[in-house]
């Protein structure tokens, strides 16, 4: 097919075509997912093709997800705010880069690269990078509904490298 291209005989990878339709490619099986639904599967991600979402100032996120679980690779400034909230979701995350002030529920730490976290579904929560900017890798369970519709809505259908 024009215009797809592949990275190693045998892996898959999605692409949107003209028409807004997701195209997942597996050698010559090719299957064709609308935008919008949560069934698409996207085993090797290449973070760079994924327009970030600024879900709050300062915070960039970017929201690939398969049929139960999101992943979130969280860009955040010097000094960005990621205000208390709670969900119905399990989150779990991992700080790549960076220095953040986690609070999770009664309890707050200073988190630096490395540290890992998990946050219990309905369970307040509120991040801070501090002395510069922090990277965040979280994990959600079940897929967060209100972000995957943000990530179908905010990636033109025809912007994407092919």
């Amino acid at each position: 097919m024009p215009g797809l291209r592949t990275t190693r005989p045998g892996e898959w990878y999605i692409r949107t075509n003209d028409r807004g339709l997701r195209q997942q490619r597996r050698d010559q099986d090719i299957r064709v997912v609308p935008i919008g639904s949560l069934e698409f599967a996207m085993p090797f991600i290449d973070i760079s093709t994924i327009r970030p979402i600024e879900a709050v100032p300062g915070c960039r996120m970017r929201t690939p997800f398969g049929k139960n679980l999101m992943l979130s690779y969280l860009e955040m400034d010097a000094g960005a705010v990621v205000p208390l909230h709670s969900h119905p979701h399990e989150q779990g995350g991992m700080l790549l880069k960076g220095k953040i002030e986690l609070t999770i529920g009664d309890e707050k730490r200073v988190c630096e690269a490395g540290s890992m976290f998990l946050i219990p579904p309905n369970v307040p929560h509120k991040a801070v990078a501090v002395d510069g900017p922090a990277v965040v890798l979280d994990v959600f369970s079940p897929v967060r509904e209100d972000y995957a519709e943000l990530f179908n809505k905010y990636i033109p259908t025809n912007d994407l490298p092919r």
